[in-house]
């Protein structure tokens, strides 16, 4: 799998899944050695993390939550 790959996925589906309640962001990441999709949250919700799939486009998505993110100056 290469970098693209996941840009891509990461564009085509980023969208969708920012729309999903308490998504706060979707990133690349790695999770065991391996690039992997990372999706935040801002708080537990199960029926949002149930509509994440497992997989994208054969890229591993991970669930996390991070609480809320802050946008700060420099």
């Amino acid at each position: 799998m290469n970098q693209a790959s996941i840009a891509t996925a990461i564009e085509s589906y980023g969208p969708e899944l920012m729309e999903l309640k308490h998504v706060v962001g979707v990133g690349e990441s790695h999770c065991n050695g391996e690039p992997c999709i990372r999706v935040y949250l801002e708080q537990v919700d199960y029926d949002t993390l149930n509509e994440i799939p497992a997989e994208l486009d054969g890229i591993t998505v991970i669930k996390e939550i991070s609480g809320p993110l802050k946008v700060t100056d420099g």
